[in-house]
């Protein structure tokens, strides 16, 4: 019995090895240590918005698969695309208030690249699950798309999509610091990107007096773009006439519940709260 689960050890082994995280830094005189990229902002408002990413590097896995060698990239503070199959690049979201009634459109201003060949991005995997015992993700692989001669992700920075939340739109911005040719076995990293989002004519990011006060002081939190829109806010607040006071008989929500549930209902009251509600 012991011989076999060595030999099972072993075969699951040589399946999927994994060696030392390493982390390769674009200035050769700097210490291979992780860094979180930093970013920089230039809020002007309802005109425009830029922003200025530099990468001091990416950490690096190696991983064998079936003989095959793997590279899993990351980048600190990012996480990474989702496509089943694909290669799993770096990517993370930056949100954006959009003024009302404008339109955004995203203009790369600047940016510095690397070339590393000779390497093969490890495909992203199912989500593993939480249940107890439950298996590893099996790995799956889309044969087609890495014999495809292209870029992927095929743009640095993309809106992939605008919601709206409370009447305000909020344009979720993805900017990925790293590209892959899976054909060509090609790694295009980023050392920095800027880039800038213009909105068409606007006049205010949205109407106030859709809001409770106390809704008003907390959507900045929501977006990158906060400055301005603090700004269009108190402006707002400071004629006390405008004010939509959370104190009185108008309420976004009301909860009705047996004493036995009052502290679970205390707690959905004081999330509610947080977001921006009245309870």
């Amino acid at each position: 019995m012991k011989n076999i689960l060595l030999l099972f050890i072993f075969v699951l082994a040589n399946f999927f090895l994994f060696s030392q995280n390493t982390f390769y830094h674009y200035d050769k005189n700097k210490i291979n240590k992780e860094v979180s990229p930093i970013r920089t902002i230039n809020d002007d408002g309802l005109n425009s918005f830029t922003i200025n990413y530099n990468f001091p590097g990416f950490s690096t896995n190696e991983v064998t698969v079936d003989n095959i060698n793997y590279t899993q990239i990351n980048v600190k503070d990012f996480t990474q695309l989702k496509a089943v199959g694909k290669p799993a690049m770096p990517s993370h979201n930056d949100i954006i208030a959009i003024p009302e009634g404008a339109t955004a459109t995203i203009q790369i201003i600047s940016f510095e690249t690397i070339e590393i060949n000779n390497k093969i991005i490890f495909p992203a995997l199912e989500p593993a699950s939480d249940e107890i015992d439950a298996p590893e993700p099996e790995f799956t692989i889309d044969e087609n798309f890495y014999n495809t001669n292209t870029i992927y992700p095929s743009k640095i920075v993309e809106i992939t999509e605008i919601n709206k939340y409370r009447n305000i739109q909020l344009a979720t911005i993805q900017v990925h610091p790293i590209q892959f040719n899976p054909k060509l076995k090609k790694i295009i990293a980023y050392k920095n990107i800027k880039y800038k989002i213009t909105f068409s004519n606007s006049t205010q990011f949205f109407e106030k007096t859709e809001h409770s006060a106390h809704a008003l002081k907390m959507i900045p939190n929501l977006m990158l773009n906060n400055k301005t829109v603090k700004t269009e806010i108190d402006n707002y607040l400071s004629n006390s006439n405008s004010i939509k006071s959370i104190n009185g008989p108008s309420k976004n929500y009301i909860i009705i519940t047996h004493n036995d549930y009052k502290i679970a209902a205390d707690s959905l009251a004081q999330w509610k709260r947080k977001l921006g509600y009245s309870v």
